[in-house]
């Protein structure tokens, strides 16, 4: 049996793993550099600004500064965390953000169904990032939904102008 030769070819655009990705804590939002190629991963794993959030990566095009609104939500669409900014965004207190349905706290104009496929879609490891309208309340708010990780999940960030 005679086997194909495969050949690399640089992967470009937005997911591939030839994007730099940034890290940022869950908590308190603060960004971070990459981790460098030569650096054991996941070597540092709590953020070391407010020691209370998980260090995880995405790409530069999810988050942009410091401190931002987003929520980080797994496959199966439960909130896994919730940064500080969208705490107070929507008002709860944190324990009643992580561990619930995203749609519990976010609905969209397609009642939830175009924003569950974008979401699951995400967390599942899409490269693709997209803009959404949603509503939490009595508020509308624009969001932008991409792929972080490690592990996989979905970051749901609040565009703020």
């Amino acid at each position: 049996m005679r086997l194909a030769n495969m050949v690399p070819v640089p992967a470009r655009g937005t997911g591939t793993m030839n994007d730099e990705r940034i890290r940022f804590c869950t908590n308190c939002g603060t960004l971070f550099d990459p981790v460098p190629p030569d650096a054991k991963p996941h070597q540092e794993r709590v953020c070391p600004v407010c020691g209370l959030g998980v260090l995880l990566s995405t790409g530069h095009d999810m988050l942009s500064h410091d401190h931002q609104a987003f929520l980080v939500v797994l496959k199966d669409l439960t909130v896994s965390a919730a940064s500080e900014a969208a705490v107070e965004l929507l008002g709860l207190e944190p324990a009643n953000i992580v561990g619930r349905p995203l749609l519990s706290l976010l609905d969209s104009p397609f009642r939830g169904s175009e924003l569950e496929r974008r979401v699951a879609h995400a967390a599942s490891g899409a490269g693709d990032v997209s803009l959404m309208r949603v509503q939490a309340g009595a508020r509308r708010y624009e969001v932008r939904i991409g792929r972080c990780g490690d592990p996989r999940a979905a970051l749901v960030v609040f565009q703020t102008r």
